[in-house]
């Protein structure tokens, strides 16, 4: 029994709706088509996106894979304008309908594409595509035109920012918005606030902005008169609502807030992989305000169905809690000497367990070669064929670099651990007074062996080891307990 099931397609745009584009009209006129045609409609899309690009088309891109994953033999337009406006989108229809079997109805066309068409039709069909895709450019050119002559005028181009509202092509100002801009860079010129918790403090004044939103106001230099557009500037036509030295000493300042202490990276902070909120259980992040380290929770989670309550902490006072805790230790040369034997036996046990490893690897890539070997006697016996030798050989080779790249990472491994160990027991005795001199990767490369995690909780905190080091703590608390401290 023939198929003859199909998809309608109703795209609305910019375009006037009084001349028949009105998704009401396209549906009723699709519908009708449909019937006089005897085509069974399975599923309509009625969407308001742009054909001018292919890639922000999400229901177009799913309407298509809906045709074809169900082998639909009809896709009903009301044009071809309607279906696509450039080159992608319209060689994608024509494989569809090379491929697929895909009958594409363009109802006002009077036309069905399709294997079966005309050379004649198929061609109009792409000259069409290819004027609606000029025709884009060429209004893309217009609009641009226009914008700067917009600009020339002293009128913003774009949306209005933050203060202002767009209303019937002109730009007007909200009063209580606008009043509150020169507050929000004072308040952020002056250094006292990081970009969160001036977030919070506009918030508190009852304004609801992101902190994104807030950046972005801090970097509109039309607040002080002047606009950038197509890379140059224009006076703006509003009263403005700050100094240019205002704007300049705020731009400074974000500049800096960018920028790392460490040339070589520019996101690298000393202390941030080690901690996790108290409250939410997320990480901590880190973020540089005014040459200083802050750290924050960055509230992936929430906390009794609200915002967590972490403070910020500055890095000074993260290393001083640290400190504090290894300057507690204390550490004699008879303790020093059982942890290093523990990491000899630790070592020890490591060190047959990595060679019965290799020796299990050696046997696993000896017995993979072997059999790569075999494979071009299999192909040309005839056992295999071209395909199956290349998949194969394909196969074996990837296995054979694991394996290689396991073992090399055996003896990285257990070579790091050595070194390690051995070089951290030796400054066990001189711990703190070593912590306090060092620089900031000094101590991240520090702890970063003998660290497993600071929690923080507002002036409270807690703190982990990793083994063995985590029996030094315990066993310093009971030697002062022992001397009665």
């Amino acid at each position: 029994m023939e198929n003859k099931t199909g998809v309608i397609w109703v795209r609305v745009s910019s375009e006037p709706q009084a001349l028949g584009y009105s998704p009401e009209v396209q549906r009723e006129a699709l519908e009708t088509a449909c019937k006089q045609r005897g085509i069974k409609v399975v599923k309509s899309y009625v969407v308001a996106e742009s054909a001018k690009t292919s890639e922000k088309r999400k229901s177009f891109k799913e309407m298509l894979e809906f045709v074809r994953t169900e082998s639909i033999p009809f896709l009903v337009v009301k044009n071809t304008s309607r279906l696509t406006r450039n080159y992608r989108d319209m060689f994608t229809i024509e494989e569809l309908v090379e491929k697929d079997n895909l009958s594409v109805f363009l109802v006002d066309e009077g036309r069905v594409i399709s294997k079966t068409s005309s050379p004649q039709d198929r061609f109009l069909f792409r000259i069409l595509g290819a004027v609606y895709q000029q025709e884009n450019e060429n209004r893309g050119v217009m609009a641009r035109e226009g914008m700067i002559r917009r600009a020339q005028k002293g009128k913003l181009p774009h949306i209005a920012p933050f203060g202002y509202r767009n209303v019937d092509g002109e730009i007007i100002k909200i009063e209580e918005e606008a009043a509150l801009v020169p507050w929000i860079f004072e308040a952020y010129a002056s250094g006292d606030h990081s970009l969160e918790t001036l977030r919070d403090e506009i918030e508190r004044k009852g304004f609801r902005l992101s902190q994104r939103g807030v950046q972005e106001i801090l970097k509109r230099s039309c607040y002080y008169g002047y606009f950038l557009f197509a890379g140059q500037m224009y006076p703006w036509n509003q009263e403005p609502l700050i100094s240019k030295d205002l704007f300049d000493r705020v731009q400074l300042r974000l500049t800096q807030a960018c920028t790392s202490p460490h040339k070589n990276s520019r996101k690298w902070f000393a202390f941030k992989r080690f901690l996790r909120c108290g409250y939410c259980q997320s990480s901590i992040t880190a973020e540089i305000q005014s040459g200083l380290t802050y750290y924050r929770c960055t509230y992936g989670k929430s906390y009794n169905h609200g915002r967590c309550p972490q403070k910020y902490f500055r890095e000074e006072e993260i290393d001083e809690i640290i400190a504090s805790e290894i300057g507690s230790l204390e550490v004699d040369r008879q303790w020093i000497e059982e942890l290093k034997e523990r990491l000899r036996t630790d070592s020890r046990t490591e060190d047959r367990l990595v060679e019965n490893e290799k020796k299990r690897l050696a046997n696993e890539l000896t017995r993979l070669r072997n059999r790569s070997m075999k494979l071009i006697d299999g192909w040309a016996d005839g056992v295999l064929n071209k395909e199956q030798y290349k998949a194969k050989q394909s196969e074996y080779s990837a296995r054979m670099a694991q394996v290689e790249e396991d073992l090399k990472s055996l003896d990285r491994t257990n070579l790091k651990y050595k070194e390690q160990g051995a070089e951290i027991l030796d400054l066990l005795r001189h711990f703190p007074e070593y912590y306090r001199k060092a620089d900031l990767k000094s101590k991240q490369a520090l702890l970063s062996v003998c660290l497993d995690q600071l929690i923080l909780r507002s002036d409270q905190y807690q703190i982990s080891w990793k083994p063995p080091f985590d029996m030094l703590f315990p066993l310093a608390l009971i030697k002062s307990q022992e001397r009665g401290e």
